[in-house]
């Protein structure tokens, strides 16, 4: 969700001239990247119904607004921080891994261009959920769902390590959380890109090794690693299908890859596929590879598939066409934005629903009207973070840190 940086001379995923502009932009990406973090915000719904003790207190997620026209984001949209992963990895393989081999982009550069689109907005709303969750304290006596707001988390957070192994618990904004995977994982990027250590089977092996240490419960990690070199992989065999003139079969089989996965996620929404799969496994078994098995259907087949047919299929796409999807790129734009301020207007509608009411209450947000208003206030105040606060910032960081580069606007 934080790709829209300075476009590198890297080697685009087109097959032709008009496909090789570094400036060029994958619009239905952009596109897909905002309609994965308002999944992440519909899952994060369920945030109103947290009690003091951190735990849902008279949840019911079938109550949630508009609940059967979003009840996979509101049961499943945690895993639309994955396709961020995996996306990050796609882009990140496409605009810099053969100027990083050949060290037209130093490591001070790709450092300055990761450091300046992320970290402005994270030290805003870090700052921001560390005055509302003090106000929330005074008045309820405990603090939104997230606990650890101390000393100790505040400095992780100001790092960008809440989610290194160094944290007692969730804290602050904590969201962030993926954020501070992907750069642990732009490191690993760099050092791999430098080294030249990223053909095929190599960034096959860490896809592997991510997903093993997910399943060792290292989840945070062990997510991000295997969902970005993922990514990685499918930019390849983009490329690959190009050079062989098999990109619109490709793009076919992708599409029916995404019915297939898609039709069979919403059959499995309620487990049957899995429990017949597991049938005879003990009960704590069948809970682990139901789960299992919901992911990988997100992350091996859908989520790949998704990102083969957006790419592929942007070559395919009329100039009508295109110009209509442009209007949305904005979706695109402002995704960091949107997932960065999620949680701290949640809180803010929080407090105003506790200042009216004189105590706190979750049924103001069972109401359609509720999500409307909430929805419409974080993507005003997304557009106007982009554009008053992030592109500044990032544009003065730039030209401080990066003098005597001529710096596209991004």
């Amino acid at each position: 969700m934080t790709h829209d940086d300075l476009p590198m001379t890297a080697h685009h995923p087109g097959g032709d001239a008009s496909r090789t502009n570094p400036g060029s932009r994958h619009v239905a990406l952009d596109i897909a990247r905002g309609i994965a973090a308002f999944t992440v915000i519909l899952w994060h719904w369920q945030h109103f119904w947290y009690g003091p003790n951190g735990n849902l207190v008279d949840f019911d997620r079938a109550a949630q607004p508009l609940f059967d026209g979003f009840r996979i984001p509101y049961e499943l949209g945690w895993i639309g921080v994955d396709f961020f992963f995996m996306l990050s990895g796609f882009i990140f393989f496409w605009r810099y891994r053969d100027d990083i081999r050949s060290g037209r982009v130093g490591g001070w550069r790709f450092s300055v261009l990761r450091f300046s689109r992320l970290y402005p907005l994270h030290l805003v709303t870090l700052l921001t959920v560390a005055a509302l969750q003090g106000v929330m304290v005074s008045r309820l006596g405990h603090p939104f769902v997230y606990p650890n707001n101390d000393a100790y988390h505040f400095v992780l957070n100001l790092l960008l390590a809440p989610t290194w192994g160094f944290e007692r618990g969730w804290s602050f904004n904590a969201p962030i959380w993926s954020v501070s995977v992907e750069v642990l994982l732009y490191a690993g990027f760099f050092a791999l890109a430098r080294f030249g250590l990223t053909r095929w089977w190599q960034i096959a092996a860490l896809v592997v090794i991510g997903l093993v240490i997910k399943q060792m419960g290292i989840e945070t990690i062990g997510r991000g690693v295997f969902c970005f070199f993922l990514g990685g992989l499918v930019l390849m065999s983009v490329q690959v299908l190009r050079d062989m003139g098999s990109a619109r079969k490709a793009l076919l089989a992708a599409v029916g890859v995404i019915i297939a996965s898609g039709a069979t996620i919403v059959w499995n929404l309620d487990g049957e596929i899995s429990q017949a799969l597991t049938a005879g496994l003990p009960a704590e078994l069948r809970v682990a590879a139901n789960a299992l098995v919901t992911y990988l259907l997100f992350t091996v087949a859908l989520f790949p598939a998704i990102l083969l047919t957006l790419a592929l299929g942007e070559d395919l796409m009329g100039p009508n066409l295109r110009a209509g999807m442009s209007r949305l790129a904005f979706l695109g734009d402002i995704s960091y934005s949107t997932y960065l301020i999620h949680f701290p207007l949640q809180i803010a509608f929080a407090l105003a629903v506790t200042l009216v009411n004189g105590e706190y209450s979750s049924g103001p947000f069972r109401m359609p009207a509720m999500l409307a208003l909430y929805t419409g206030c974080l993507i005003a105040l997304a557009l106007l973070s982009h554009r008053h606060l992030e592109m500044p910032a990032q544009a003065i960081l730039r030209a401080h840190l990066l003098p005597g580069r001529k710096l596209a606007p991004t």
